[in-house]
C-alpha cells in the first residue's frame, strides 16, 4: 500500500506560468507541463509535444508507450523522454493511481480482513465471504 501511495506525484508546474504547485491544487482543464524524466501528476490529455511514458506502474506492460497531440495519460505514469503539456481530465484525488489503490485495499480486505474478523475457519465459507465483500466493495471503489 505505501509503495501504491509512494507512486502518486505530489507536485505539478502550471505549463503557462512555470509555477510549481501540490497536486491537489490543480483544477480540472489546468495545463501542466511535464519534462523528460517527471512522473505525470495528473490525468489527462496530451496537448502539446511528444515523448514516450513508462506506464508499467498501472498497467505493467514493460516498453513506455509512445504520446502525442490527444493522447491520453496517467498520473503516476514516467515521461521518459520528451516534453509535453497535459491539460488535466481529473482531480489529483479522482486520478488512476488514486483508483489502484482503492482497488488494492479492497481486495486486501476482502481477501484478509473480513474471513479473520467473522471468524470464518472453513475454507469455502472464508472464500464466499472475500468474494461478497470484493464484488460488492469493488462497484464503491469505481
Amino acid at each position: 500500500m505505501s509503495s501504491l501511495l509512494s507512486m502518486a506525484p505530489q507536485k505539478a508546474t502550471i505549463a503557462e506560468t512555470g509555477e510549481v504547485v501540490n497536486v491537489e491544487d490543480v483544477k480540472l482543464n489546468t495545463v501542466v507541463a511535464v519534462k523528460s524524466g517527471d512522473m505525470i501528476p495528473v490525468d489527462g490529455l496530451v496537448m502539446d509535444g511528444t515523448c514516450e511514458v513508462d506506464e508499467k506502474t498501472l498497467t505493467g506492460e514493460s516498453y513506455p508507450d509512445p504520446k502525442q497531440k490527444d493522447s491520453i495519460v496517467w498520473a503516476g505514469t514516467v515521461n521518459v523522454n520528451g516534453y509535453i503539456s497535459v491539460k488535466t481530465t481529473a482531480l489529483a484525488e479522482d486520478s488512476a493511481v488514486v483508483e489502484l489503490l482503492w482497488h488494492a485495499a479492497v481486495a486486501l480486505i476482502s481477501l484478509g480482513v473480513v474471513p479473520i474478523l467473522l471468524k470464518a475457519h472453513n475454507l469455502r465459507h472464508w472464500f464466499y465471504l472475500a468474494l461478497v465483500v470484493l464484488v460488492s466493495a469493488w462497484a464503491c471503489a469505481n
